[in-house]
């Protein structure tokens, strides 16, 4: 046979798959002359080019494409790899040009589909429209989301805050924000007045006792001028002597027993001494301009918002707290230095929380730079060329935004938030691990194809190592995006968009891969393997270096049997550990690993809801400190801040969800009402009135509810249609309007006004009422004339006897026990009115059910999990035994992780941030085995032993070194500053961790003991195929 035809025949050969090009190799020994070699490669080459001429070239690509592009990129490797750059560099553009961010909403964390969410959308939806048609005098009524909350603690010498100079400190911090110049612009105003602030509804301190303030806008200049003067009697100024003082707050809380809600709860006016004081500072709305606080709602509240954040600074400064890039300003104390002792300050608003949960997230983020660096040096270091390493860097970082173009523009996904940017540190590990074993594949290829006789010149070392590599990548891809995209079955939409664009950057990774690494190891291999640094540098501007020589020519070819090859790890698996293995070890390890999954499981059991609410702050955080002040119930009652308002509402009649955009978090359907509700009839109103009357002593047995009550004590039930007193007399409400201003005396139970009269009456009062009751009723009209005009809703309004912050699961116990009620209010109720529903619009109220979702959403996960990476195992192992022994594995990582770590280690419980970064790390679990599995599959040997022996030797070193690189991206992240990135950190280790030694110690050790042989346990349709 002639060079040329032999060389076909290689060529040929080499075409066949995987398996049966090691299986049927002929091993020769000996050393192959250069000139034979260079005759043998020369003609492959010719051989392929022959091929091409006639009309092989498309049967070529449809039967082994790999080796096909392999021939494209050894041919034309710069074209191939600077045409693939450009098409990822354009689709990046793209990407880049059409990128969005969506901005944080209030339902983007809420399950939409939950009964309690979708009653606070649609109470939300009618009070937005009814408050459309209101007009509400300028800042007469409280902001619910801009109340500012001081606490201060007495902590050394005396332990009484209740002293002069520590109440004159209080003064001096509390100016911080009386004294802003903007103040009278977004305080509460007194009735009548455009410049004036009411102190005593913006106002809720001690101080007022001691001090007389006033708050004057200039709106020339649009300047407030504060004036604050210290009260003063026969015996001097109040708050001079102790005395004094504690007289003065005896008197206060004589005449206003609310004052003792400023207090702690071992205060007494017995003994007026107090360890804790707080103070209230609510702001006004709407704006002058706006007619109602729901027009343009977001802009309206950034004047206050900026308010409080230029105090927090001048807060900040007087304390000395100091923001560096590893530490909060609120991780130091802000202590209060008095002439008898010192007090401890912190303050909190929900927009300065906001704040700092941004500004926290931003800095944290940037530990993704220092991840990058960490897994560049250790690429480099295994790859011993830098040029790889930076090459794997492009790749992974490129894949994000070539990811998100498919996200964006050819998946049409509309929904990307903050979550969906930690997809980074999922893939630095598996982008450096692809790497790793397409490298290490490559610098095992020569050898191996040595061993079997062959030729180990470029361009089939290039042909092998692509056969080796892609295939085991592109499992552990598809099974990795899989097992992330089994966390998109969830109604959370961030984790529905997270889970979709990981596995798109997943499977776009591994895509890069196939087409940048084949031509990139051509270039490296011709133009800088082996070269000095000035060859190099040359070599990268295009200038002229040494003809490349292909080393393949001139190397000796060894058999197995004469040299254990390979680096040192991979002598070590394929020598020590394999001997270990073979031995009765393997069934120790069997027997300890399973203890450990048993272990794991009991612990994995154990995990719940968080009894405690959850901390989203360190420990030695400001906003730590004062939630768990808070939890503690610390002071008398529910303050401003740790109350939620519940409302009972009639008349709201469903969702409509055709027409709702499923990547709009904030659009859950279209509200439509009841259709026979008609409050006007004497029957619904009296049964208003008879709920009202038992909410007042309505009972709640569980432990968050104080008093054993439903409704807190010392607030108001605010019910429209009328108020009573203890003795049933009306005091407040539309029947009170009535009767004072006419001369007819009515009654909602006993002589209700009804019909077309009811409606245009109340219509009328709630246009006067509108600062105590806002858009209470619904009236989408500001023409009461109208006999036609008829409410699509009413509510009442109470304060829960919970107060924040709460558990989850307690949370739950209230919200069921609120819907009892309501359930069992409507049982009976007129046809005119309806049913009830119990609904409030509390982000902490809401949020309850979403750690409970987030908790089921792990098991969820998981139940999707193993049967979709159990069918990808299956299909690429082709083995039932094999895939049900990875299964097998991938539980004991998870049970480890959650168990062992989650539960046993760590202490946690399955709260939200655990939940959702158990959710993220899932996919990683995956990776490892499944390298190995598919390393023993393709063995060309028959015996386990030996296949397994060429799996771990092959791979182990690219698991290794993938664990590594994956440990460096998510360990920095414990630096961080929010526990949500240090949690994430620590599953993240702690996965890799345990999936390394499941992969190597327990998987090996079940291969060695019952792995398959001779093809045993293979598909039946698999050994038809073949």
């Amino acid at each position: 046979m002639s060079g040329g035809g032999a060389a076909r025949e290689l060529v040929r050969g080499m075409d066949d798959s995987f398996e049966r090009h090691r299986g049927g190799a002929k091993r020769v020994d000996g050393v192959v002359g250069a000139g034979e070699r260079a005759e043998v490669g020369a003609g492959a080459e010719r051989g392929t080019r022959d091929e091409d001429k006639g009309g092989g070239a498309s049967r070529r690509w449809w039967r082994d494409p790999l080796s096909a592009y392999a021939e494209v990129c050894y041919a034309k490797p710069r074209l191939m790899f600077y045409v693939v750059w450009a098409l990822l560099m354009a689709m990046t553009v793209s990407a880049v040009l059409q990128f969005k961010m969506n901005d944080s909403g209030t339902y983007d964390w809420l399950v939409g589909t939950d009964e309690t969410v979708s009653g606070a959308y649609m109470l939300d939806a009618a009070e937005t429209k009814a408050g459309k048609h209101l007009v509400i005098p300028t800042r007469s009524v409280k902001s619910d989301d801009q109340v500012l909350h001081f606490v201060y603690e007495a902590i050394d010498g005396n332990s009484n805050a209740l002293t002069p100079a520590k109440i004159k400190a209080m003064l001096e911090i509390e100016r911080t924000l009386l004294e802003h110049e903007e103040f009278g612009m977004v305080c509460i105003l007194q009735s009548g007045s455009e410049t004036n602030c009411d102190i005593t509804a913006t106002v809720n301190s001690l101080l007022t006792i001691f001090y007389d303030i006033t708050a004057t806008l200039d709106t020339t200049t649009n300047i407030t001028t504060t004036t604050i003067t210290a009260k003063s009697g026969a015996n001097g100024v109040y708050v001079d002597s102790q005395a004094n003082i504690d007289s003065m707050i005896s008197l206060e809380i004589q005449s206003d027993a609310s004052t003792a809600l400023l207090f702690d709860s071992d205060f007494t006016t017995a003994q007026p001494k107090a360890h804790h004081v707080q103070s209230f500072y609510m702001l006004g709305v709407p704006l002058d301009g706006y007619k109602n606080p729901e027009i343009r709602r977001e802009v309206q509240l950034f004047l206050g918002d900026r308010v409080f954040s230029e105090m927090n600074e001048k807060l900040f400064t007087r304390f000395g707290m100091k923001e560096t890039f590893i530490r909060s300003a609120y991780q130091t104390k802000a202590i209060e230095s008095t002439a008898d002792g010192a007090l401890k300050v912190m303050w909190w608003s929900l927009g300065l929380q906001r704040d700092e949960w941004s500004s926290l997230s931003s800095k944290d983020f940037s530990w993704t730079i220092l991840c990058i660096v960490s897994v560049y040096i250790y690429t480099s270091v295994h790859t011993r060329s830098m040029l790889i390493a930076s090459v794997a860097m492009l790749e992974t970082i490129f894949a994000v935004p070539v990811g998100y173009f498919f996200f964006r523009v050819v998946f049409r996904v509309e929904f990307f938030q903050w979550i969906n940017i930690l997809v980074m540190f999922v893939i630095l590990g598996i982008g450096a691990d692809d790497v790793f074993v397409f490298v290490d594949a490559y610098a095992q290829s020569g050898d191996e194809l040595r061993e079997a006789g062959e030729p180990a010149t470029l361009l089939p070392r290039l042909k092998h190592t692509m056969r080796r590599s892609m295939h085991a990548i592109f499992v552990t891809s598809f099974t990795t995006a899989a097992a992330f995209l089994a966390t998109a079955f969830t109604p959370l939409l961030p984790l529905i968009s997270f889970g979709i664009f990981a596995a798109i950057v997943l499977v776009t990774l591994f895509l890069i891969n196939l087409f940048v690494l084949p031509p990139f190891i051509v270039i490296y291999e011709r133009s800088f393997a082996r070269r000095s640094w000035r060859e190099c540098w040359r070599a990268m501007f295009w200038l002229s270096i040494e003809p490349y020589r292909d080393p393949g020519l001139e190397l000796k070819v060894t058999t197995m049997e004469n040299t254990i090859r390979g680096r040192r790890i991979e002598r070590f698996f394929r020598g020590p550990y394999t001997s270990i293995m073979k031995t009765k070890m393997k069934y120790v390890i069997l027997v300890t690993f399973s203890a450990i999954f048993s272990v794991g499981v009991y612990y994995w059991t154990r995990l719940d809801l968080p009894t405690e609410p959850e901390d989203w702050f360190p420990a030695n955080h400001m906003y730590t400190a004062y939630k768990d002040l808070s939890a503690k119930n610390v002071f008398n009652g529910i303050g401003d801040t740790s109350s939620i308002k519940v409302s009972l509402v009639w008349g709201l009649g469903g969702l409509d969800r055709s027409g709702a955009n499923k990547w709009d978090p904030g659009d859950l359907g279209k509200l439509y009402y009841a259709d026979d509700f008609d409050p006007s009839t004497a029957a619904a109103q009296a049964w208003i009135m008879d709920t009202y009357e038992e909410l007042k002593t309505a009972s709640c047995l569980v432990s968050a509810c104080g008093n054993n009550l439903l409704v807190g004590t010392g607030f108001d039930l605010l019910n429209i249609l009328a108020e009573t007193d203890s003795s049933g007399q009306i005091v407040e409400g539309f029947y009170y309007w009535l009767n004072t201003n006419g001369t007819t005396q009515y009654h909602p139970k006993t002589n209700p006004i009804v019909g077309s009269a009811f409606n245009q009456q109340l219509c009328e009062y709630h246009k006067v009422a509108t600062i105590r009751y806002p858009s209470h009723v619904g009236f989408f009209t500001n023409d009461c004339s109208d006999s036609r005009i008829a409410p699509k809703y009413i509510l009442m309004q109470a304060t829960s006897s919970v107060s924040l912050p709460q558990s989850p699961k307690d949370f739950a116990e209230v919200q069921s026990a609120w819907t009892t009620y309501a359930s069992l209010h409507s049982v009976g109720a007129p046809d005119s009115l309806g049913s009830v529903k119990a609904t409030s619009g509390n982000i902490f109220w809401l949020f309850s059910i979403t750690a409970s979702t987030l908790l089921q959403n792990v098991y969820r996960g998981f139940q999707i999990t193993f049967p979709m990476v159990f069918a990808v195992l299956l299909l690429s192992t082709r083995n039932w035994l094999i895939a049900i022994i990875c299964t097998c594995t991938i539980g004991g990582i998870l049970t480890s992780v959650l168990g062992l770590g989650v539960g046993a280690m760590m202490g946690w419980s399955l709260g939200s941030a655990e939940s959702i970064a158990s959710v993220i790390v899932v996919g990683f679990a995956c990776d490892y085995v499944v390298h190995l599995a598919n390393a023993y599959t393709a063995s060309p040997s028959n015996k386990r032993d030996i296949r397994m022996q060429d799996g771990i030797s092959q791979l182990g070193v690219s698991v290794l070194a993938g664990a590594v690189t994956t440990c460096f991206s998510g360990c920095f992240l414990a630096l961080c500053i929010l526990t949500f990135f240090i949690k994430f950190s620590f599953l993240v280790c702690w996965t890799i961790i345990c999936s390394f030694f499941w992969a190597v110690l327990f998987f090996p050790a079940a291969m060695f003991a019952f792995g398959p042989e001779n093809h045993r346990n293979e598909l039946a349709f698999w050994r038809l195929w073949k």
